[in-house]
């Protein structure tokens, strides 16, 4: 069955990578971003059928709710949310909640799970969503090839040796993604990357180590 994804952020960087790789994958988005003008993309290139983008500052509580409630009236139904865990606001409202079924993705990083906020908050809602058969998993990638410190920014080439400890690629870590989506039993947090798998071993955290490895075949040593 075809989803309908809701992700925030999708002008560019993981947000934008998440939503072809669904796209991709045959299924339609709810793009959201301060600037809907920075959406023309995904549109142009995959059609207004499957693309419905809405401007959005998730930080509005009565705008999430509105573009959630027009999301839902475009394409009858919410199955995955992916959205920053910063962003956050604990309401997806009734549209998702109600239908029975869905999976909330939470884009973290390897250091949310270092201190207790995401992680306690993120099993409370697990808890709390799981008899309305909703998912949710806390994506902890390790470092991204992002724009996120700034366009204006000179970033040197990576030396030889140092090769091997670039960090991940968005367009891997969407597509790890998408596969997860697929999952009856999704795990809580989802670790991507060797420096948070490493982590995750140090911290004896096996059964989200396994998952990464049963969705990347064969086990990467780094993602290059």
């Amino acid at each position: 069955m075809k989803r309908v994804w809701f992700i925030t952020g999708c002008s560019r960087g993981l947000g934008l990578d998440i939503a072809e790789a669904a796209l991709n994958a045959g299924d339609s988005i709810i793009a959201t971003a301060r600037r809907p003008e920075q959406l023309a993309g995904p549109t142009e290139k995959y059609g207004g059928g499957r693309v419905f983008t809405l401007a959005l500052d998730v930080s509005n509580n009565d705008q999430v709710i509105k573009v959630v409630k027009a999301g839902h009236e475009r394409f009858g139904r919410i199955d995955i949310v992916d959205i920053d865990i910063d962003d956050f606001r604990a309401q997806v409202d009734t549209n998702l909640f109600g239908q029975g079924s869905g999976h909330i993705f939470q884009i973290s990083s390897v250091g949310g799970g270092l201190g207790v906020p995401v992680e306690g908050f993120s099993t409370v809602l697990a808890r709390e969503v799981a008899p309305l058969g909703i998912n949710v998993t806390v994506v902890e990638p390790d470092g991204m090839k992002t724009d996120w410190p700034g366009l204006s920014m000179r970033i040197p080439p990576v030396s030889k040796p140092y090769e091997s400890t670039e960090p991940s690629i968005p367009t891997k870590v969407a597509s790890i993604n998408i596969g997860l989506s697929n999952e009856e039993d999704p795990p809580l947090r989802l670790l991507i990357g060797p420096d948070a798998v490493e982590h995750a071993l140090s911290q004896h955290l096996t059964q989200s180590v396994e998952c990464f490895f049963s969705l990347v075949q064969p086990p990467p040593v780094a993602f290059r």
